[in-house]
């Protein structure tokens, strides 16, 4: 995976993509563990891990297409294809979701491998980690340094503490899980899915309290039909993200390549707008 630095370009605003990665790597621990790195990236502790070395390029790379500011800083390699990244609220540590369900996080600043994050589920399933959110509320300005949110192909939603490689929590949806994003308050979280129905969970108690849909058939929706009023989405839905100053306020995005505006409090979008093919994840700048 490649670092990408960049200068801010004044132009931009409104709703931008994040990007995915996919390159080839080498190997990564295969087990969590708890540790202080070393500058020889041998990172387990545990005497039935086999130490392994994790290789970084800082030279001679081959990238992507560089444009405007852009600028190449480093080169991370992984064991399989990466699926979705993020860094931590500070910006120290970058976790890295990938397509067999690990997810492994980083030290970015110093190339080093803290923690690998698998269970037994993902072990099983060898599916996707879809999603990544770190429980950072800027409607409150809450911090909780030590936890993550995943959701993975395998219709799991994990909350895990990254810092001890513990799953703390474990949520299974009858679906291929393709999005969660946290409430700018810390309330609620929202998972998206293989299905058109958005799922808005209690963040406490992490019980689903609503379920979102169109109060239509989705089957007898015709764009061009101006009686009919779309307030839901048709098909899959693979990105959503909160508003950060208003807490019950988020966007989603699909494969029926319209974006939703949603209160959470309501079953049916407030609105909608068509919009190019949606395939990765909606941000939203105030």
């Amino acid at each position: 995976m490649h670092m990408i630095d960049s200068l801010p370009d004044p132009t931009m605003s409104g709703i931008i993509e994040e990007e995915s990665f996919t390159y080839d790597s080498t190997e990564a621990p295969a087990n969590s563990s708890t540790h202080t790195p070393t500058r020889g990236l041998s990172f387990s502790q545990d005497p039935d891990i086999s130490h392994e070395t994790v290789h970084h390029r800082r030279d001679s790379v081959s990238g992507p297409h560089l444009e405007k500011f852009l600028k190449l800083i480093n080169t991370i390699d992984f064991p399989t294809d990466v699926m979705c990244c993020k860094f931590t609220p500070d910006g120290s540590m970058l976790a890295v979701g990938l397509i067999d369900g690990k997810i492994l996080v980083y030290n970015h600043l110093e190339n080093q491998l803290l923690y690998s994050l698998r269970d037994e589920d993902i072990d099983t399933f060898h599916l996707p980690v879809t999603q990544i959110r770190f429980p950072a509320f800027p409607f409150t300005g809450v911090v909780e340094d030590d936890k993550l949110l995943a959701s993975y192909a395998s219709g799991h939603i994990k909350l895990w503490d990254y810092t001890t490689g513990s799953c703390l929590n474990t949520m299974t949806e009858n679906r291929q899980s393709l999005n969660v994003t946290y409430s700018s308050d810390g309330l609620r979280f929202v998972t998206t899915g293989e299905t058109p129905e958005l799922f808005v969970y209690d963040r406490t108690t992490r019980k689903k309290i609503l379920t979102l849909e169109p109060s239509i058939s989705t089957l007898s929706f015709s764009p061009i039909d101006t009686h009919q009023k779309l307030d839901g989405h048709c098909f899959r839905v693979f990105a959503a993200q909160y508003h950060p100053d208003e807490p019950h306020l988020f966007l989603s995005g699909g494969w029926d390549d319209t974006v939703h505006y949603w209160d959470d409090r309501k079953k049916h979008s407030i609105r909608f707008v068509f919009i190019v093919s949606i395939a990765q994840i909606i941000t939203l700048h105030t």
